[in-house]
């Protein structure tokens, strides 16, 4: 989920933030300082129809929490 997740194969569990920590991390979340969304669709292994889709949304809620919500 997301370019940098893809780039690095995966090795972003300890240091993704917002909206996509739900999906590899969900404690990076704790990191999210605004209103954020990140929406994504990845075409998996050419013409085979297999795809992967992404949303998610972080809101903090003061200075000690953050609320999210994703669905792959």
């Amino acid at each position: 989920v997301g370019a940098r997740g893809n780039a690095l194969a995966g090795a972003v569990v300890t240091t993704v933030q917002g909206p996509t920590a739900w999906y590899w991390n969900p404690s990076g979340a704790a990191g999210t300082e605004t209103f954020s969304v990140h929406v994504s669709r990845q075409d998996l292994y050419g013409d085979l129809g297999i795809n992967h889709t992404f949303a998610g949304l972080s809101l903090p809620i003061g200075d000690a929490a953050v609320v999210g919500l994703s669905w792959t």
